[in-house]
């Protein structure tokens, strides 16, 4: 009986030995696979800030305080925890500022004397908590990545004379007109066109304006028609006659009356954190930064 079970006996302890090794081999392969991965996934996941303004040659280094392969950075790119910023050969015009994940001055280097800028920048490990909700933080990436991405363009108005007036907001659409008495406010009476944002549109689409005239002694509300929420640019219409009337850039969301107050309150938040950012960038940045917040507004609320 011992002799005839022994032999079917080894054949099934080698069929389950075979089992296991395939099982294991699996197992491995999956978890090897996995840890492959895991760079990639923690990288994408490990940005403390963006560089907000940038002059000279300034590299990345993350391999360490003396790796010598660095990666030169641009405007509006991301920047990993722990980082290293090092210059090559430094004039007295080069600086460079980097804004943190919740929109604070992280980094602001002026090279106004070579020496000030051959020390390194060594970028933190971690950030404090901030009050910035999770809704605000998911619009904040979607501006960088436009910011950062093509073709993004500012389509700030570049003018002969006097630089124009640039300004950003919300206003809500109620029963076909616009209320932009909030925003248009301070401006001066005269004709101006609101026109739909090209950047949402495809460039072969006929983008029709609309001309109203404004006086802010009688500020009222503006007739648009049936045209749907969405971002629009407010310029100034200026004759041959009106050479020293002041231009206007106003980039505008218009919102529907029920996604207006979260909306603007939205915006509010944003844009008075970037006030802080005076020292560290000119004012066009800011108002990049402000419309591409706008833009990612407007997806959110389906415009």
């Amino acid at each position: 009986m011992t002799r005839r079970v022994r032999p079917w006996l080894g054949g099934a302890l080698i069929k389950r030995l075979e089992d296991y090794t395939e099982r294991f081999a699996l197992t491995l392969g999956t978890t090897l696979l996995f840890i492959g991965m895991m760079p990639a996934a923690v990288h994408a996941q490990n940005t403390i800030g963006h560089v907000l303004d940038i002059s000279g040659d300034w590299y990345l280094y993350v391999g360490g305080a003396d790796s010598n392969e660095g990666q030169k950075l641009s405007r509006w790119q991301d920047v990993p925890a722990a980082g290293i910023i090092r210059i090559k050969t430094p004039s007295k015009d080069d600086h460079i500022s980097i804004i943190d994940i919740h929109l604070n001055v992280l980094v602001e280097r002026k090279c106004a004397s070579s020496e000030s800028c051959y020390q390194p920048i060594f970028l933190p490990a971690n950030l404090t908590e901030s009050g910035i909700l999770e809704e605000t933080s998911a619009l904040l990436n979607g501006a960088w990545n436009l910011l950062w991405g093509e073709p993004y363009q500012s389509s700030l108005f570049r003018t002969r004379g006097a630089a124009p007036l640039l300004d950003e907001g919300v206003a809500p659409i109620v029963n076909g007109e616009a209320d932009l008495r909030g925003l248009m406010q301070g401006m001066s009476s005269g004709k101006y066109s609101l026109v739909e944002y090209r950047g949402q549109s495809p460039e072969d689409r006929v983008v029709e304006s609309t001309v109203f005239d404004w006086n802010p002694a009688t500020p009222a509300a503006i007739s648009i028609g049936n045209r749907k929420p969405g971002v629009y640019e407010i310029s100034s219409v200026v004759s041959v006659n009106q050479d020293n009337l002041s231009r206007l850039s106003l980039r505008v969301l218009l919102s529907t009356s029920k996604d207006y107050l979260v909306a603007a309150d939205s915006f509010k938040k944003v844009r008075s954190l970037t006030d802080k950012w005076a020292g560290a960038t000119d004012p066009t940045t800011v108002h990049d930064f402000l419309r591409a917040y706008l833009s990612q507004l407007a997806k959110a609320n389906g415009g």
